[in-house]
This record gives structure tokens, sequence and C-alpha cells, in this order.
């Protein structure tokens, strides 16, 4: 909405390259949602798959939580927590095979 926000103010003014910035502006905030959107599902998908304790789960919550380490300051915490609790003996046991984890 920011950016939306944004790239009207840009495009209303009567300077040059006005348009190009409210289109590089609307871009870059379509761009955005559409990454949040996909993490957010991915998100949801890898919680529940950890709750059925399932193999690919530990390896997606690993990946999810190395992107979010660039999110300072909250992404941070929770990607080195989650990065330590993936890597802990205890979970790579309960994850490590049995019936039902495939």
């Amino acid at each position: 909405m920011l950016f939306g926000i944004l790239a009207t103010a840009v495009g209303s003014s009567s300077e040059d390259g006005g348009r190009v910035g409210a289109a590089l502006l609307g871009l870059t905030g379509v761009a955005l949602t559409v990454f949040a959107f996909t993490m957010a599902v991915a998100m949801l998908v890898c919680g529940w798959g950890l709750l059925k304790t399932r193999r690919w789960a530990r390896v997606l919550a690993i990946i999810l939580a190395a992107v979010c380490l660039v999110e300072f300051p909250a992404g941070t915490v929770f990607g080195v927590y989650t990065l330590w609790v993936m890597f802990n003996r205890k979970t790579e046991a309960l994850f490590a095979g049995g019936p039902g984890n495939s």
C-alpha cells in the first residue's frame, strides 16, 4: 500500500521521469507483495509439515530460517532460534525417519 501511495505521488508530479519512477515504485510494491505472500504460504505449509513430523518440513524450515536471517531484527532472532532448534540432535532424531516420515 505504501508503494502504491508513493507511486501515485511520484506519478502525479510534473517532473521528468515521474511516470518511470511511479512504474518502478509500483513494480517494487507488487514484487514485495508477491514475495511476502509466497513466504507466508511456505511458512504455513512448513508449520503443517512440522506438526506432522515430516522430514521435508525440517529441511523447509531450515531454508526459510536462512532466508529470514536478513530480516533484521525480528527475522534474525527467529531465524537463529529456528536453526538452533532444527539442528538440535533431538530434533534430528525426531525427523530422522520411521513410519509416516516421507
